[in-house]
Parts: C-alpha cells; structure tokens; sequence
C-alpha cells in the first residue's frame, strides 16, 4: 500500500511538473509578445486586482476542494451540498468586488481599475463549476486531467490577450484572456473529472467548519503573497506596480513550476497519512524538502544572476528598471519555493490555528517592509528586498511549527538544503566570472546571456552529480537516489534513440 501510494504520488508529481512547466512555457512565449505589446501600466492595473481576485477565488473554490479533498469518504451527495455553498460564496465575493470596486479606483487615482475589476470579478463565477471535478481528480491522484486544463486556460488566455493586444484593446486585452482561459479550463475539467453532481441545498456544518478554516489560513496567505501589489500601486504608481508585477511573475515561473506542483499532490498524499508516526512523516518530509530544494534552488539563484542580461533582451529597454527587483525578489522566491512541502504537510495535518498567527506575522511584515521602502524613497528595489526579507522569516516560522509536530531538528531540515546550496554557489561562482570576463570579449547581450545560462547550467549538473554519485548524506540520500535514476533512464531513453 505504501509503495503503491509512493508510485502515484510519483505519477503525479510527474504530470503536475509537465503540466506546470507546459503552462509556465506557453505563459513566458506569450508574456513576452504581451509586454512588448502593452504598457507597464496596463500590467499595473490587472496585479492591483490580483489580491481581491485571489480572495475571492480561495472563498468560491480552494477552501472547499481543500476539506472535501481530506475527508476520509465522500460521495456525490456531500458534493452536491458543496456545490451550493461554493455557489453562493462565488456569487457574495463576486456582489463584495463590485461594491470595492469605485474606492479601489479611487484610493489608486485610477477611474480605469473600476471597469477592470468589475468584470474580473465575474471571473469567480467559473469556479463553483469546476470544484467538484478537481476534487474527484485529487483524491485519486489523477493529475494528468489538471494539468491538461492548466495549459488550456493559459492557451486561452494568450490566444486572446494576443488578439486584443494587437486590436489595440489594451488593459481589456488582458481582462477578456483572462476570462477565456478560465472557460476553457472549466470545460476540460468537466470532460475529465466529470460534470458537477446535482445540486443540494442542505446544512453541512462539519464541510463548513472545516472548509472556513482552510478560508482563514488561505486568505491569510493570498493576502502575505498579493498585498505587496496593491501597496505599491497606492504609494508608487500603476506604472511602477506593473514593473513590479513583471518581476514577480519572472520569480513565480520556477516557483510555480516546481512548488506549487509539488504542495498539490504532496498534500492528498499527506492527508493519507495523518496517523503515521512522526518518524515517517519526518522522513517523507525530508525528502520532498530536498528535492524541492535541488529542484528550485538553482532555477531562482540562476534567474537572479541573469536578470540584468535577460529582462531587457526579452521585454525591451521598457521593462529593464525590472531587473533589480527581480534579483531580490528571486531570494524571497527560493523561500517561497521551500514551502511547499511544509505547507502540504501542515494542512494535510489539520495545524491550521498556529499556521494562521505566523500568516498574520507575514502580513505585518511585507506591509512593514513597503511602507519603510516609501518613507526611505528606496525604490521598487527596497520594496522586493524588504519582501524578501519577510518570506525568509516566514520560512523559518513554518518550520520551527513543523519540526514541533514531528520532531524535525534544525540540523537535519539545513542538511537536506546542503547538496543543492553547496551547488548553487559553484554555479554563481562561476556564472559571475563569466559575465565579467565575458563582457570584456564583447560579443552582445545574447552569445553573454546564453553562455552564461550553459556554464551555470553544466557547473551545477557538475556538483549535483558528485553529491549523488560520491558520498550523498543519509537524509539526502533518497531523493538524490531518485534523481539519478531519473537521469539514467532519460539517458539510456537517449542512447536507444540515438542508436536507432
């Protein structure tokens, strides 16, 4: 049963990463056209709606797939009851964004942001429908059907923000992508996961309970995540926030990727494992940390070396003030990433309360952290370094709250860290010699930037090969194990291509 469950979470992690990495690909190609096509500005707009449309969207939807997901049965009539109540929380955020609206665009001096809302707004509206098919997917760890539906959204979108872009429509361009790609996503979801079960008006006070924690803590984290947004529109501009949003969404890419994929199928996994001994959960924890961390570590460290060479080659001189922020935020983002399988095993865990007072501390602090970089006129710079500074103290809460519940000493989570930061600093090492001895030669900012992505790439393979075919740790060794036999097969994969 374990290793049968092992396998599946393997499957899945497996399509959620290729899902992900399909739609962080087709979102990259079509970003680029985007903001070579739209103004700083337009992006300003969308990212100061993002906080109240990720609340909205964790009211209508993730709260409630979270509790039906850790329910140890379900059937279609609970689904049902779900259903309605995913409905009209759908339809209240949806009544609440309407009514914010006009003071949002007021607060910002942004008459524009009222229209955009109001019709993001009805965004909210799709996701009732596609909850009960997600759930279904879920709890049999069925993640190909999902991450079909991801890439289908982001397709939709850029299809159609392209099409509007080029029509000159701009905000609206971004507006209407929006809207198409989630339609599209909830009717991939319906033909895999199936249609939503008849609804059924009836009192389920055990579902609302627990879905209205999962609310408490996931708003919390939509606001510790989007509220650097709305504050930098208020004290710097939508033109500014749109150069902030640019960078985030850059340091989102590999987090997205990799993280996100893994707290999505970690936490069904966990959630089937909630009476384990500690000793398991310790285990199993240590080795979803380290591979997230060979995983995630080098992509941000070596996003954060390129960023001067790589915003303006792909946006334009438009969007190069981006790339400093960028830099800092990528540190923020390695703390991000590192969540993942902390958060998954926290909620699949039911330590909700304590994880709520550590989101509020999060909170205090990224608001902290704006407001100093206004007063101090530090820039976006001093925005995305202050925001940094407070995902690393978060990262530290949530895993002293963790290591309380099974007994994970701080020596052991550092040593499941150290293959992949051991390697990072090899390939910063030498990706920084190359770009200084490389701009002497001259050549241009591409021969510069792609050498510099080759060397850091071959460097950190380099190192991440002696650690796992040398003398890897003992808490490491598990997931360096896997992460060879992966290798392997796509090596032999590759011999036997090559040899037909």
């Amino acid at each position: 049963m374990v290793a049968e469950l092992g396998d599946r979470v393997k499957r899945g992690f497996a399509w959620t990463l290729a899902g992900r990495g399909g739609q962080q690909l087709v979102s990259f190609g079509f970003g680029i056209a985007l903001a070579r096509l739209l103004e700083p500005a337009d992006f300003g707009l969308i990212a100061a709606c993002l906080l109240f449309l990720e609340v909205g969207s964790t009211l209508a939807a993730a709260a409630w797939v979270r509790a039906l997901v850790r329910r140890p049965e379900l059937d279609e009539a609970t689904l049902g009851v779900a259903l309605v109540w995913q409905a009209l929380a759908a339809l209240g955020a949806c009544v609440l964004l309407w009514a914010l609206a006009p003071g949002l665009a007021g607060a910002l001096g942004q008459a524009a942001l009222a229209g955009v809302l109001a019709v993001l707004a009805l965004n909210l509206l799709w996701l009732p429908l596609q909850g009960p098919a997600q759930v279904r997917l879920q709890r049999r760890l069925d993640f190909s059907a999902i991450a079909a539906a991801g890439v289908v959204e982001v397709l939709a979108f850029g299809l159609t923000a392209v099409a509007g872009a080029l029509a000159g429509w701009g905000v609206w361009a971004l507006v209407t992508g929006r809207i198409a790609g989630r339609g599209a996503a909830t009717a991939v979801l319906w033909r895999c996961g199936g249609a939503p079960p008849r609804p059924r008006l009836a009192p389920a006070p055990a579902l609302f309970a627990s879905a209205w924690r999962f609310a408490a803590k996931e708003t919390l984290d939509d606001v510790s995540k989007n509220l650097a947004y709305l504050l930098v529109g208020w004290t710097q501009g939508v033109a500014a926030l749109g150069l902030y949003s640019r960078a985030h969404h850059l340091m989102t890419l590999p987090v997205d990727r990799l993280a996100k994929s893994l707290e999505l199928v970690l936490y069904p996994a966990f959630a089937g494992l909630q009476a384990a001994p500690p000793a398991r959960l310790r285990a199993a924890f240590l080795k979803a940390n380290c591979l997230m961390a060979v995983l995630a570590v080098p992509a941000l460290v070596g996003l954060a070396l390129v960023a001067p060479l790589l915003v303006p080659a792909l946006y334009g001189e438009k969007w190069a003030p981006a790339a400093a922020p960028l830099q800092w935020l990528c540190l923020g983002g390695v703390c991000y990433a590192l969540e993942a399988p902390a958060v998954a095993l926290i909620n699949a865990l039911g330590l909700l309360g304590s994880e709520i007072r550590r989101q509020l501390l999060h909170i205090a602090l990224v608001a902290a952290a704006v407001a100093a970089a206004a007063w101090l006129d530090a820039g976006l710079v001093g925005v995305a370094a202050g925001v940094s500074g407070a995902a690393l103290v978060y990262a530290a809460l949530l895993v002293w709250l963790l290591g309380r519940r099974i007994d994970l000493p701080w020596r052991n989570y550092l040593q499941s860290l150290w293959p992949a930061c051991a390697a990072a600093a090899a390939m910063a090492a030498a990706v920084g010699a190359w770009r200084h001895w490389g701009a002497l030669l001259g050549g241009g900012i591409w021969p510069l930037l792609l050498g510099a992505v080759a060397l850091g790439a071959l460097v950190y393979g380099g190192v991440m090969a002696l650690f796992a075919w040398w003398r890897p740790d003992a808490l490491c060794r598990p997931a360096l194990e896997e992460l060879r036999g992966v290798a392997g097969g796509l090596g032999r994969r590759l011999a036997a291509a090559v040899g037909r």
